[in-house]
């Protein structure tokens, strides 16, 4: 809720300019690098959102806006893609990842965070080890 950009704005608002990128973004998108609340990132379950200024009603509880699917329309994937997009990557995701049926990498029928179905000992091109590497990455 703290951070800003190097122009001020916070995630979420219009024009906001996430670490290591050039592209500002359309109010209420966020993409790979942001964290909600609670610590979890776009793709996991119960992922929070940004909140676009006065979305959220007085009161309103924040876990309210939690995502079952772990992202919304509005995640920005590294080459401006929303999900609506063709050819949209889907953001990082790593072995302590759910999917929307309490399923882990490497799972048989693991939903990736964008969309596809896997088979077991499958991973995607998103997956990313407790150090940062791709599956096939040598490490």
């Amino acid at each position: 809720d703290n951070y800003r950009d190097i122009n001020g704005r916070k995630p979420g608002e219009e024009g906001f300019v996430p670490p290591n990128s050039r592209q500002a973004l359309k109010e209420g998108q966020y993409d790979d690098n942001y964290r909600d609340m609670n610590g979890k990132k776009a793709g996991e379950r119960g992922f929070i959102p940004p909140q676009k200024p006065g979305k959220l009603a007085q009161g309103a509880s924040a876990a309210a806006l939690a995502l079952d699917e772990g992202l919304d329309d509005n995640f920005v994937d590294a080459n401006g893609r929303t999900r609506k997009d063709d050819g949209f990557v889907g953001p990082t995701y790593g072995a302590d990842h759910l999917d929307v049926n309490g399923l882990k990498p490497g799972e048989e029928g693991f939903t990736a965070p964008n969309g596809q179905v896997m088979r077991e000992g499958a991973y995607d091109e998103n997956y990313r080890d407790s150090n940062g590497r791709r599956a096939g990455q040598r490490g």
